[in-house]
Parts: structure tokens; sequence; C-alpha cells
């Protein structure tokens, strides 16, 4: 597309256009026509830099510019109405027409006498410019009375004259070689009436637009909420038409409308049939009815009026919304040429079926906008308009067009009636086949021209119905019926007759177990279920042995009695790189890792979809007929986690024969099936590269592995679990010293220190601080990076006081309990217990802080204190604060004395 540049006297002074390196491109362009107003709007935006330079043509790109293309054949000029700038781009919004069409206004206009239009575009000066013209004027032998009481602007009243005039309009300029504007042309066309007068467009009877196709999709609306069918009218000063009478019929030659002589009411008799009143009068009357009072002074404008309102408003108002495809606007369609703005269509839809049974949707519509990108056409927009339903109004050519669209296209439906079932047993019995056919929805059967019936392939009998004997099916057979109308086969239809035997009980799961094991290649293992190296409990994957696998042991009630399917469950993290040494470098973020994997199981009526409820961590009483649902919830280092589901069919037993229908044999597992496959999501599967052995996957990516259990009835089932492949951590920043990242281990206590109770005892002799007997645990995690790792050795160093003892937990775990004791012979008020660390292979240290805290005091004898302030004063020092015991009495001390005020024996509230 090549648009030009004009300046303020619309001489041509440069280009646009993204086929021509030299000249300035552009974006984000729409060109928009419409067709009610007969104008368009083009946006588009030019970026001003190329190579971090702002470009010379810039100053050609302002609000005095026009700018001009040709686009089907016709010329198109714009004015820049709104231009928005920035550091990089301008941004034009253009119109066409002048500035003195859209801006300037024109007066009122008092006229009490019939004129032509031409007329009231002298008198208004509607087109008194040299540059435009009246071109095509299909009214000019019109003629209205036209008022105008208040000042509009030439455009809006250029436009309610024409609609005035029961017309519409389009403009055409014409632009000289150089560019400058040559002319602009007024048409004027009779207003499109959904008949025989088109408009400005054509009529494009060679354009059938369908769903599925061209058009994306239809909404239609109803709405009934203001329908009504019969009104009452009266006229200037209570004018009455009672005594006048009108009859209006339809194209069918049914009565529509009628006002009979005698009667008040004008009535649409066909809508109160459709839509009767729900709540009739006592003589049984149907309609509903409406009031209206006019200024109308004879009685035919009066039935005129009611006749107007009765078409409008006795029949639901029908919207319709049609959504185009975007290729639509700029596609040749029909005979060779791309729809023009007004041009009428015909619009299908077969998804759509009325009242009276009748399929498919049919549509005229107008093209009331276009919408054109030329940088992006998928952006393209097509809007309808005057939207009619095409009923019996519609040319004879067009409604047989539509019927053989319709018959062409709707199927019959077949269908095959036996008198006995499709299942003989241990060869006896007989039934009879019927073949019956159906056109579109009818539920009247269609008796085609001839049948034909086929066994196996091969032709048995010409007629509508067949009797089948179970003698003649040894094993199962296929009956097919074709019909034929019209010389073609217009619907078909098979069923499968077997003939069995009585059965024996079938093979079903009993039970399902696992157990895992580690391995350090990708390799899947093969040592067999009873070999040691599987564990019944889900062991850590590390960085050496990297690959979890697991074997599930199905068994079942017949041989063969089990069956084990292998497959990998999880992969370790590779680590991070190592950071380079550096002062304050980072450490270098560790791979993710899996930190616990859950595995429950659940039994479900669904094979498809997963339970909600009853997960339990052993596999519960299966039952026959429903499914095995087995979840596994791996979460990650990061506390991240994922879910996977697999499903296993638990077989119905085979029905007994003896005495009754034969039974079906129990469906059990054939072969099991397992491949991998790498992918980028760890939700979506991926679609293909599924391998038998366990690809390379890459850091962040996801191990997919799929199993698929094919059934001993020829189905199957496909069931997926996943693992991500740790992310491979950052590189530190430079420097120099730095502890590289992928060796700094972590250690954390999950309780730093404790307050033992304590009993204070004061008295003659001094006083006492005494533990109560208690115990307090804190808990010892190894982290590198955020990975969890074992502690292969905890030790405390300090040398523990009288009446304390530590007991370490278990080793070679990634967590370890520590329980810290005291009994009433401790009497150390405070202290700090060293605890030595080892974890893979680094040693660190850790401190845990205790201290007493006052829990009961007793003073034995009030003359003890004036000796043992010193002491007290130093037990409030340390253990001031602690809660427990009741008191009685009080302990106030200051910077020189402590008075303690106390009844008998009884405890101090403060110290």
């Amino acid at each position: 597309m090549l648009i030009s540049i004009h300046d303020h006297t619309l001489k041509r002074v440069g280009f646009l256009s993204n086929d021509d390196s030299e000249t300035p491109d552009f974006k984000d362009d729409n060109f928009h026509r419409y067709l009610a107003q007969g104008t368009s709007t083009f946006d588009f935006t030019v970026n001003k830099i190329k190579n971090g330079v702002v470009q010379d043509y810039v100053q050609l790109l302002n609000e005095r510019a026009y700018f001009s293309f040709q686009y089907e054949g016709e010329d198109f000029l714009f004015d820049s109405v709104i231009v928005e700038e920035d550091d990089d781009k301008i941004t034009f919004n253009c119109l066409s027409l002048n500035l003195e069409m859209r801006n300037e206004e024109v007066k009122a206009l008092k006229n009490t006498v019939s004129h032509n239009i031409k007329w009231y575009f002298d008198q208004l000066g509607l087109i008194n410019f040299a540059k435009i013209s009246l071109g095509i004027n299909q009214v000019k032998n019109d003629t209205r009375v036209i008022n105008y009481d208040s000042e509009d602007t030439k455009l809006a009243r250029l436009i309610s004259v024409i609609q005035n005039f029961d017309a519409e309009f389009e403009f055409v300029t014409k632009l000289k070689r150089d560019g400058t504007l040559d002319n602009i042309t007024l048409n004027i066309y009779k207003k499109n009436d959904g008949g025989d007068i088109q408009g400005v467009g054509q009529n494009r009877n060679d354009v059938l637009l369908s769903f599925g196709e061209n058009v994306m999709g239809v909404n239609r609306k109803v709405e009934k909420s203001q329908i009504f069918n019969s009104l009452y009218v009266t006229g200037k000063d209570g004018l009455s038409w009672k005594d006048s009478a009108w009859s209006v019929t339809n194209s069918e030659g049914q009565e529509e409308f009628y006002k009979r002589a005698g009667e008040s009411y004008a009535k649409a008799p066909l809508s109160a049939q459709m839509f009767p009143s729900q709540l009739q009068s006592s003589t049984g009357d149907i309609f509903t009815n409406k009031n209206a009072s006019t200024e109308y002074t004879t009685v035919n404008a009066m039935w005129g009026y009611a006749l107007s309102q009765l078409k409008q408003y006795a029949y639901p108002l029908v919207t319709y919304e049609v959504t185009a495809t975007s290729n639509l606007t700029v596609s040749s369609t029909g005979d060779g040429m791309p729809l023009h703005i007004g041009d009428t269509v015909r619009i299908q839809d077969k998804n759509f079926i009325d009242s009276d049974g009748n399929v498919g949707l049919f549509l005229s519509a107008r093209v009331s906008e276009l919408e054109i990108s030329f940088t992006n056409p998928t952006s393209n927009k097509i809007t309808f308009s005057n939207y009619i339903k095409l009923k019996s109004e519609v040319s004879d050519d067009l409604t047989a067009r539509m019927q053989e669209i319709i018959n062409a296209n709707t199927p019959y439906r077949p269908d095959i009636t036996s008198t006995n079932g499709l299942q003989f047993k241990n060869g006896t019995g007989t039934t009879i086949l019927g073949a019956h056919i159906y056109f579109g929805s009818d539920d009247k059967e269609t008796i085609a021209d001839s049948y034909s019936w086929t066994k196996d392939g091969t032709v048995v009998a010409p007629t509508q119905t067949i009797t089948v004997d179970a003698s003649g099916v040894s094993d199962k057979a296929v009956y097919s019926f074709k019909a034929t109308v019209a010389g073609k086969v217009v619907a078909s239809q098979s069923v499968t007759i077997t003939n069995v035997d009585d059965g024996t009980n079938g093979r079903s799961v009993t039970n399902v177990s696992q157990k895992w094991r580690l391995t350090t290649t990708t390799a899947t293992p093969t040592q067999a279920w009873s070999d040691a190296g599987w564990l019944t409990t889900q062991p850590t994957t590390t960085a050496t042995n990297k690959y979890l696998w697991s074997i599930t042991r199905t068994t079942f009630n017949l041989a063969p009695l089990t069956q084990d399917v292998i497959e990998q469950k999880a992969v370790y993290g590779d680590k991070g790189d190592k950071g380079d040494t550096g002062n304050d470098g980072r450490a270098g973020k560790d791979g993710v890792g899996i930190k616990t994997t859950v595995i429950t199981y659940a039994i479900s009526s669904s094979g498809t979809t997963a339970p909600n409820t009853g997960w339990t961590s052993s596999v519960p009483s299966l039952i026959k007929g429903q499914y095995l649902w087995t979840k596994t919830v791996w979460t990650y280092t990061d506390n991240s986690s994922e879910t996977g589901y697999s499903v296993t069919y638990i077989a119905k037993d085979g029905n007994n024969g003896n005495d009754g229908i034969a039974g079906k044999d129990g469906t059990g597992i054939k072969t099991t099936t397992i491949t991998y496959a790498a992918g980028t999501s760890g939700t979506v599967a991926p679609t293909s590269s599924w391998t038998s052995t366990v690809p390379t996957v890459a850091a962040g990516s996801y191990l997919w592995t799929k199993t698929v259990w094919a059934y001993t009835d020829n189905t199957s089932e496909t069931g997926y679990s996943v693992a991500k492949m740790g992310n491979t951590g950052p590189t530190g920043p430079a420097g120099s010293n730095g502890t590289p990242g992928t060796n700094a281990i972590n250690i954390d206590l999950s309780n730093k220190s404790y307050n033992f109770l304590a009993n204070l005892e004061v008295s003659d002799s001094g006083s006492v601080m005494q533990a109560v007997a208690g115990s307090t645990t804190t808990t010892f995690t190894a982290l590198q990076g955020t990975a969890a790792i074992n502690i292969t050795a905890l030790t405390c160093t300090t040398t523990l006081p009288t009446g304390m003892t530590v007991s370490i937990g278990t080793l070679n775990a990634l967590s370890v309990v520590v329980t810290i004791s005291v009994d009433n012979t401790m009497i150390t008020p405070n202290g700090v217990l060293n605890f030595s660390i080892t974890a893979r292979g680094v040693t660190t240290t850790k401190s845990f802080s205790y201290s007493l805290a006052i829990n009961d005091l007793t003073v034995i004898n009030l003359a003890a204190i004036n000796s043992n302030l010193g002491n007290v004063k130093n037990i409030y020092s340390h253990y001031n604060g602690s809660g427990g015991g009741t008191y009685s009495g009080t302990i106030e001390i200051n910077d020189e004395n402590i008075k303690i005020t106390a009844t008998n024996d009884g405890l101090m509230s403060n110290i």
C-alpha cells in the first residue's frame, strides 16, 4: 500500500510505504468505512527514529498534513484531525471530507412548502463548494416539507435532509495525477427497503456466507416483552374511528391486521394466535390491549398510525449479530468481487431450528462497516446491519436455492430395530431386523425407494426387514442395510449379531503393591520383584543415586497371577555451577530436587476423573468393576509441588453361565507399555518423542513417564507421572576468598534457647535456686542451598552442669531431634551448650542457650531477708518477670533499700 503525504495546499510532498525501503513505513493502521455517514476514517502510526536518529521525513508529518491512497479503484483523501506525538512515534487519526463540511454550521430553516432535495441543499448551502457536486440523485422528483428549529453542522444537516427523503448517500473522491483534489461527487440513492430497492452498494445474489466457512458465529436475540396486538386510538379532541373499517392481508392471503366497523380496537389476529394473552377475560379474549392518544385530525391518519405500531410491536423484536472471518473484507467471493460498503448478502447457519421445526437460519444483511488493516489483515472486520430473515417474499430463485442447500445438507437418520435383541445364546433363537430412515429431525419415518441387507458384506435380501436365525451365526455376524431414495443411497447402518456360549470366570485384580530402588544411571532396572534391592519404603535420591524407580506388582485371581511394571519416578537435580572466588561472592543456588514423595490410593467408579476424597496411604479394599487410583505428590526443595495420577481397572468376574445369560469374560491387563519423554511443561504431557528408554532431560525441564495398560477386551488406558529436573544454579559474582556456593552447608535449630522453671527458697542461711524437673527439644536440620541433606554426626561439646542431660536422636537423617532435660539438682542459673554437627563431610558448630526462670519463691524467715539483700537483688536481676506461682505480699526495691512486706509464709508477688 502506497500512501501519499500532502501539505496544506494538497500538494504531494512524500510517501509512506512498507514495500519500499527508501520511504518511511507505517503500522497499527485501521481503514474504517461507514455506510450510514457516507464517510471513512484512517488511523495509523509512523516511527520517527531509525538507527537511533530522528528522520528528516518527520517534518512532513504534522497537523497540517493530508493523506491519500487508492483502494479497490477508488480514491480516498483524509485530513489529520488528531495528531499524537512522543519521542519515538507519531499517531494520526484522520477523517475524509473537508473541514468546512464537518465544522461549519448552518442556520435554522422555516418552511411551509414542499420542495425537492436540491432546493434544500441550495437553501442551506450544503454543497455549494467548488469541489463538491451532486451526481446520482434517485429522489430528484420527490418533495418534502422540512423545518429546522436550530443550527447544526453542514454534515449533520446533510445527513438529516437525505434521511427525510428516505434516501442514503455516498461521497466519491477523485484525485488528479499530481495527487491534488479533482472533485468530490455526492451520490444519493433511494433507501434500501430489504426488497427491490438496494441503495448504496449492490445486491450480491452471487454471495452466500455460511457458518464454519466465512462466518464464525451468528447470535440471534428475541425480545417480546413489548408485544401487544390490540390498539385503541383516539385522535385530536377525542376524534373517534369507531365507525371506520380497514383490513390488511399478508403475502399468503391471511388477514394480518384489521379494524372492524363498530369496534374500538385495531387488531393483529395472527399475532394473538401466536402470542395469546394468558390472563384471558371472561369472554375468552386472547388479545393484549394498549391505548394511545394522538393529535391526528383524520381517521385515516389514525389507522396509519395504528398499523405502523402493530407492525412494529405485534411480533417479537428480533436482532441478529453476525461475526465474519477477517479475510472476508478483502477476499474475492461469489462471482469474484470483494464485498463493498452497502452490499447486500445472504447468510446461512444450520445450527438453528425454528418453532415449526425448520432447520437452518437464513438472513439477508448489508455491509454497514468495513475495517481494513494493510499491515495486519488478521484484524480486519466486517459489520452487517439491516438483517432480514428470509421468508416467502424472497425471490423464487433464491427460495429454491435455499431449499436446495437445506435438502443437500440435511442427512437421513438411520435406525435398526430388532424383535429379540442382538445376542443369541448357545446357538438358539431368532430375531427380525427392521431398516428405518428419518429425514433430518423428523420423527415420522420416511419409506425409502429400496432397501438392501448384507451379512458380513454379502447381499442377503432386498427387503426392509429380514429374519436372522441363530443357526446361521457361528460366532458373530455383521448385518448392514442401505436405503436408497431417488437413486441415491441416503442412509446406512450396521449391527453385530453374536452367538455366545456359557462363559468362564473372568480374570481380575486382587491386589496392587509397590516397591522402590535407587540407581546411578538412567538404565531401567531389570531385577525381579523378589530382589533385595527393591525397598518397601521410598528412599531419597542423592547426588550419586540420582534415579528413583518403582516396581508395581498387580496380583490377579487367575494365571498369570502377577504382573510387574517398572517406572522411573524421579531424578535428582544437578548441582549449580561453582561460583568464582570472591570476597563477598553470593553462594550459587542449588538445583531444585525432590524433598518428599507421598503416594496415596483411592477407589472410584470413574476411570477418567480422579476422586476428590477417600485417599489413603494404603491400598484400600478392591471393588470389582471400579477403578484403583494412585496419586503421587512430589514436593520439591523449593516448596513447590506437583501431582501425578495413574489408574487401574478392577475387573469384574464373568457371569457364571449356568442357568443364566452368558457372562462376559472379566477384563484384565494384557500388556503394559512404558515410555518416556522430555517436556517443558509440568502440567501438559508431550505429544511426541516418546521412547522406551529414559532420555536426557535438560535442567529445569520435566521427565514424563507414560504407562499404557492394554486390557484383554482390546481397550486401553493411559496414565502419566512427571518429575522435574533441577535447575542449574546461577554462577556467583567474581571476587576473592568467597566460599563456593555448592559447598555451603547451613545448619538450623528449631529452638535456639529455653527457660527452665525453678523454685527459689530464701531463708536465714541464704537462698537456694533449684530447677523444676522438665525437658525441651530442638530439631537440627542441614540444608545445602535449598536441598535438605543428612546429618551424619552430632555431639554436645560443652561440659554439662549438674542435673542436666542431653540426648541425641537418630543420625544419618534429614533432621535430628535433641532432647535437653533437667532435674531438681540443677542450680546453674544460665549457660550455653555448644554442638558439633557434621553433614556432607562439613562440620559446623551451633549453640543453644538456657536459663532458669522463677516458678515459685518461698521466704522461710522474713528476718533472713535483711542478711540476704545482695542475693535477693542478684536473683531479681536474673529472674525478674518470670511467671508461675501464687504470690501475696510485696517487695519494693530502689537504689538503696529493699522493702519486703509479707504475711506469714506467703509468697512475694513482684520481684
